[in-house]
């Protein structure tokens, strides 16, 4: 982690950005919305965290997948230093809990 260049991801690991469930809409937020914010929903997280680990120099994309029926949940992978693929789940850092 690039402290300071990547607000998103460290206002997950920090508590200062929050995952929020709540968008009837689904309207998905752009990276200074979700810094600004302070929060999102899956999509709106992921997004905004693989932009940061791209610009950071990781390979990093978003996967979407559905969990249940009609119920889609976003999640990222990333090329780990090394080479080894990982996953990683944003909404859980920011506080989801329960089934995606």
């Amino acid at each position: 982690n690039a402290l300071g260049t990547t607000p998103v991801l460290d206002g997950l690991h920090g508590g200062t950005v929050r995952y929020d469930r709540r968008d009837p809409e689904e309207h998905w937020k752009d990276w200074k919305t979700v810094v600004r914010d302070g929060k999102g929903d899956c999509e709106d997280l992921v997004t905004a965290v693989v932009a940061e680990m791209r610009g950071i120099g990781w390979e990093a994309e978003p996967v979407a997948y559905e969990p249940s029926a009609n119920l889609w949940h976003v999640v990222l992978r990333y090329r780990r230093p090394g080479g080894k693929w990982a996953w990683g789940d944003p909404s859980v850092l920011g506080g989801m809990t329960g089934a995606a």
